[in-house]
């Protein structure tokens, strides 16, 4: 078959193409192997295209070699299937990008690079092409550069689903909210399952303010101190209110005291001791004692000694007593308090004013002069003035015992 040879700068046009069917010869006349050779530039006009065109099980390949090297290829790009487009670097080596943005200008940058063994790397901005082909560690198979200062950030738009373990060596910053054992979490950490914790889960930015756990115990402190732990040893314990645990025969211990100051522990409702109650320091019950003076249906009269008893124990009076009528007097009448003969109130003493029912409501309010009474102590109640028609009066004692 003839062969169309030119050697110069002329120009050949065939306006209904070009079949080449046979083999081209190299630039030195030797037979080449393949269709065409073209020892010069190929330029695509535009407008134009250029179309590898194959059988449904063939390969196509765009085959790139050294000229010293007629057995295998360094690299190609394949056209197998109809959506089938593969690159390969050949020769075990690398496939790369490389690129710059202005030519003669801007350093070259290798943004992409598909190592030998099927490893991928993504770098922004590098410039060294021994950097850029710098092996990945072995358990890294696909790696990702990037920043936090919202320049070279690896952006994900879709999910992310991880077979494996998801390591970060740094922090993890989650703008949302995180859902681990569920589809749909509602705050900004939601678990559908069991958690495990080292030892501490603190309030954010209250490091004094934390649950603690430790080995068989759990500590509830707040403003750096403990208000509930919960042991489990020989003996297991609840502590409420407590810097430092009991015996070992104590099950659950309650700090403070009852009474008007800040350090109460308050019970709302019965409390249950199935054993013996034990009590290291004093404590005491809240009590009051009703006396009554004079009959519901007869005028009170004045005198002294018109109640005489005998204290059942020993007793604190923590406010002032009472005294109250089921009739009101027309006047005031005045009542005393005297324990072991002495009176135990200044000389404001209980005053019921005229048509008034309650010593609560009088002008001139009582005081005490002393409130303790001891065991056994003799208490007497006096009627200094009688109102006029008064009747039913009770004096009221409030007190607190000990135990």
């Amino acid at each position: 078959m003839a062969k169309i040879k030119n050697m110069g700068t002329a120009t050949m046009r065939f306006g209904e193409g070009v079949i080449v069917t046979g083999n081209a010869s190299n630039p030195d006349g030797s037979d080449s192997g393949f269709n065409l050779v073209v020892s010069g530039n190929v330029k695509i006009a535009d407008g134009a295209d250029l179309i590898f065109q194959k059988g449904e099980s063939e390969t196509s390949f765009i085959q790139f070699k050294n000229s010293d090297d007629g057995s295998s290829y360094n690299a190609y790009f394949a056209y197998q299937a109809a959506e089938h487009i593969y690159i390969s670097s050949g020769r075990g080596a690398d496939f790369y990008l490389q690129q710059r943005t202005n030519v003669g200008g801007d350093p070259y940058t290798f943004p992409f690079r598909v190592f030998d063994d099927g490893r991928v790397k993504f770098e922004v901005g590098q410039s060294d092409g021994n950097a850029s082909a710098t092996d990945l560690p072995s358990d890294v198979i696909f790696n990702v550069s990037g920043s936090t200062d919202n320049n070279n950030n690896a952006v994900f738009g879709g999910n992310i689903i991880t077979s494996g373990s998801l390591t970060t060596e740094e922090n993890l910053i989650v703008a949302g909210k995180i859902g681990i054992g569920t589809d749909n979490p509602t705050h900004k950490l939601e678990v559908g399952g069991s958690i495990s914790v080292g030892e501490y889960i603190y309030h954010r930015s209250d490091t004094d303010t934390f649950i603690r756990f430790q080995e068989d115990a759990i500590n509830i402190s707040a403003g750096n101190r403990s208000f509930i732990k919960i042991e489990e040893d020989t003996q297991d314990q609840i502590s409420i209110g407590l810097d430092s645990s009991y015996g070992s025969d104590v099950f659950l211990s309650v700090s403070g005291s009852i009474g008007t100051g800040q350090d109460m522990s308050v019970f709302g409702g019965a409390v249950l001791v199935s054993g013996s109650l034990q009590v290291e320091q004093t404590a005491s019950i809240q009590d009051f004692m009703m006396i009554t003076v004079s009959a519901d249906n007869t005028d009170l009269q004045t005198g002294t000694g018109l109640v005489t008893l005998r204290a059942p124990f020993g007793m604190e009076l923590y406010q002032i007593p009472r005294a109250s009528l089921t009739t009101n007097g027309t006047s005031q009448t005045t009542i005393d308090i005297n324990v072991g003969g002495s009176t135990i109130m200044n000389t404001n003493k209980l005053i019921i004013d005229a048509n008034e029912g309650t010593s609560t409501s009088a002008s001139t309010a009582a005081a005490l002069t002393t409130t303790t009474i001891n065991d056994d102590n003799q208490i007497t109640i006096d009627v200094d003035a009688a109102g006029t028609g008064a009747r039913g009066l009770k004096v009221t004692l409030y007190y607190r015992r000990s135990l």
